[in-house]
């Protein structure tokens, strides 16, 4: 009876050390998915740097508007963009409260915001002087409603234990999409007097996010996290047992 004992005391020792030692970085790294969200995480970033440090640039190269349209234009599109985050986040959160699948709702609807992205950004590099803020706008729907699901993939992966230093180091690798995109576009809006290429290139960074959401990130379901030691110590009292 003493050695039964000793047994469930070391499966609760084992247990109680689990949840107070958090993952190390080596162990998050170790995770596919980890990987996956970093790389969606850059190519989310990619868009979002574009639209804030080149959108006004553009308004005023492209298209000849004037400093009060710059304004008026820039704060309609932000609008836009910030009540679509609202929106989505609502809706998606609806469906899972439903009943449906978190992976299905999380990952289709990333799939959609980003070719809705991908497209508008596509037309609006081809459009008219008359059309390209309706592309424009188009654009910034599918860009916010793909921002707004970013990081509940990185909470859920990760769970209370990870989700601090899971973040931070996903946050590191995704703004590095910040100094290349920036500057890519620069040289290609230097390079060729216009926006057109660099808008398409955006728009083919969107389609692949658009790909890596849906296709590269696993099941959304949480990480089972396993420290070395009280991995080893539960395995060697459940033999026991």
């Amino acid at each position: 009876m003493a050695s039964r004992l000793d047994e469930v005391d070391a499966c609760g020792e084992a247990s109680a050390v689990a949840l107070a030692v958090p993952p190390r970085v080596v162990d998050i790294v170790r995770q596919p998915s980890f990987w996956a969200t970093v790389a969606g995480g850059f190519c989310n970033a990619y868009a979002l740097y574009f639209t804030i440090i080149w959108l006004p640039f553009y308004l005023v190269h492209d298209r000849s508007l004037s400093m009060p349209d710059i304004v008026n234009k820039s704060a309609l599109y932000y609008a836009v963009d910030a009540a679509s985050a609202l929106v989505t986040g609502y809706l998606t959160d609806f469906w899972i409260r439903r009943g449906w699948s978190t992976t299905v709702v999380r990952k289709s609807a990333m799939g959609l915001r980003w070719m809705i992205a991908a497209i508008g950004l596509l037309g609006c590099s081809g459009a008219g002087s008359h059309s390209y803020f309706v592309w424009l706008l188009v654009a910034s729907v599918g860009c916010r409603m793909g921002n707004s699901g970013l990081w509940t993939f990185t909470q859920t992966f990760a769970g209370t234990q990870a989700a601090g230093r899971w973040t931070v180091m996903q946050n590191a690798f995704g703004n590095l999409a910040g100094v290349i995109g920036p500057a890519l576009t620069g040289f290609i809006v230097d390079w060729t007097g216009h926006f057109q290429i660099a808008l398409a290139i955006t728009a083919s960074v969107c389609l692949l996010k658009a790909f890596i959401w849906v296709f590269v990130v696993p099941q959304v379901k949480p990480v089972t996290w396993r420290h070395p030691a009280t991995g080893n110590l539960a395995q060697t009292a459940s033999q026991a047992a």
